[in-house]
C-alpha cells in the first residue's frame, strides 16, 4: 500500500489496505501497488520536458500550463477541421460528428434492440418527459425523439414508480434482446432543446449517454466557450469509448446465468461499481486480460478498444502526445492530472486550482492497477 495510491483515490487508509491485501491474496502478487506508484512518479517527471518545465515546478505551474497548451491544440484542431471562432456552435457539433462518422469511429457493440426499448416506452410513457418536451402523446414523443434520449432523460426526472418500473424490465432481460449494432449518434433539435428544463435537467452535459441503447445526444450549448471545439470532440470520443467498454461487458455476461440481474446492476451502477459481478470492478483489465490471450473469443468483440487520446492523436497532429498522459498524475499533495480528459474538463469549466478535476486519471490508474494483479495471475 503506498500513501500516494490512498491520497489519488481519497480512500480511507485501512480500507485501501485491505483491498490491496485482498486482490494480492486473490492473484498472487506482491507489490503492485508500489511499483505502479514508482512508474507513474517516474512518468510524471520525464514527461514535464514536453511541456518545457523544470523538475522542480510546482503543481500549480503545471496545472495552468496545461490549460496553455490546451488552448494551442483546440486551435489545431479547429484549423484541421476547417472551423473558426465565427461558427455557431451548432455548425462546431456538427463537422465533429462528420468526422467521427467519415473515420469510421462508430463501432459497433452489444446493446439493447431499438424495438424492445421501444416497447418499454409505449407502454410506461415517461409523463414528466413528455410534459417537458411539450409532447401530448407517446406517439409523438417516440416519432421525434430518440428512444436513447428518452431513457437517458426519463431516468433523470422521471418518479420512483417509472424508475421501478423499468429496473424490472432490464432485470428480466435475457441475451436474445440484445445485439451487436453500431453506436448512433445524433444532435438533439433546437426545438427540444428550447423546452429543456433548466432546473430538472443538467444542461452542463455536453453528451447525453444511453448505455442500453448504445446511443449518444449531443446538446450544443447557447453559445461557443473556451476550448469548445477540443472539449466536444474529447467528449464524443470519450463517450464512444465508454459506450464500446460497455457494450463488451453486457456481450460478456450474456454468455452466463442471470444475465438480467447482472446487466441491470452495471446499468444503473456503473460496470465499475462492483454491483454488476464480481469482476465488473475489475472489467476494462479484464477485458483487456482476455482479449490479450484470446480467450473465449466469442465474449469478446473488439480486441482494441481505443481510448479517447489515442483517437484524437491519431486522427489529429498536436503538440503533446497525450495518449502517453492517460494515467499520468504530478505531484505529492496537491495533485494534477495530465489526461487529456481532465484537463479538457478543468479548462471548459474555467476551474481554478482548487477545483481540479482528476476523475479520469483516477479511473486509468485503478483500471492500470488492476491489470498488473490480473497479468500477475496468469
Amino acid at each position: 500500500m503506498t500513501q500516494f495510491l490512498i491520497r489519488l483515490f481519497e480512500a480511507p487508509a485501512l480500507d485501501f489496505h485491505r483491498h490491496i491485501a485482498a486482490m494480492e491474496s486473490k492473484f498472487g502478487a506482491r507489490s503492485v501497488d508500489i511499483q505502479l506508484t514508482n512508474r507513474i512518479n517516474v512518468d510524471s517527471k520525464t514527461i514535464l520536458p514536453h511541456l518545457s518545465l523544470e523538475a522542480d515546478t510546482l503543481p500549480k505551474e503545471l496545472y495552468h500550463s496545461l490549460n496553455q497548451y490546451l488552448s494551442q491544440e483546440n486551435n489545431l484542431i479547429e484549423t484541421t477541421l476547417g472551423l473558426t471562432q465565427e461558427n455557431l456552435p451548432e455548425q462546431v457539433v456538427k463537422t465533429i460528428v462528420d468526422f467521427v462518422h467519415s473515420n469510421k469511429m462508430l463501432r459497433p457493440s452489444f446493446f439493447a434492440k431499438p424495438a424492445k426499448l421501444k416497447s418499454f416506452i409505449k407502454k410506461h410513457p415517461p409523463k414528466k418527459v413528455m410534459k417537458m418536451l411539450g409532447y401530448r402523446s407517446v406517439d409523438s414523443l417516440m416519432k421525434r425523439e430518440a428512444s436513447g434520449f428518452i431513457i437517458s432523460l426519463a431516468r433523470d426526472i422521471e418518479g420512483s414508480d417509472w424508475q421501478k418500473e423499468y429496473l424490472k424490465f432490464c432485470s428480466n432481460f435475457i441475451g436474445s434482446d440484445c445485439s451487436i449494432q453500431d453506436i448512433h449518434v445524433s444532435i438533439i433539435s433546437a426545438r427540444t432543446r428550447k423546452h429543456l428544463d433548466a432546473d430538472k435537467v443538467d444542461l452542463s452535459y455536453l453528451v447525453r449517454m444511453s448505455p442500453e441503447s448504445g446511443s449518444l445526444s449531443l446538446v450544443p450549448p447557447a453559445n461557443r466557450f473556451k476550448n469548445d471545439t477540443i472539449t466536444y470532440a474529447m467528449a464524443i470520443l470519450d463517450g464512444i469509448y465508454q459506450l464500446r467498454l460497455q457494450g463488451n461487458y453486457y456481450n460478456y455476461i450474456s454468455f452466463g446465468k442471470d444475465f438480467g440481474k447482472k446487466y441491470a446492476k452495471a446499468l444503473f451502477g456503473g460496470i465499475r461499481s462492483g454491483t454488476g459481478d464480481e469482476n465488473s470492478i475489475m472489467w476494462p483489465a479484464l477485458y483487456k486480460q482476455v482479449a490479450r490471450t484470446e480467450l473465449d473469443e466469442p465474449l469478446i468483440i473488439d480486441d482494441v478498444i481505443e481510448k479517447p487520446a489515442q483517437l484524437i492523436m491519431k486522427h489529429f497532429k498536436l503538440t503533446l502526445p497525450w495518449d502517453r498522459f492517460d494515467d499520468v498524475v504530478y505531484g505529492d499533495k496537491d495533485l494534477v492530472s495530465l489526461n487529456l480528459m481532465d484537463v479538457v474538463t478543468n479548462s471548459s469549466n474555467n476551474f481554478d486550482f482548487d477545483q481540479r478535476y482528476i476523475h479520469s486519471a483516477q479511473q486509468e490508474i485503478w483500471d492500470k492497477l488492476s491489470y498488473e494483479f490480473l497479468k500477475s495471475s496468469v
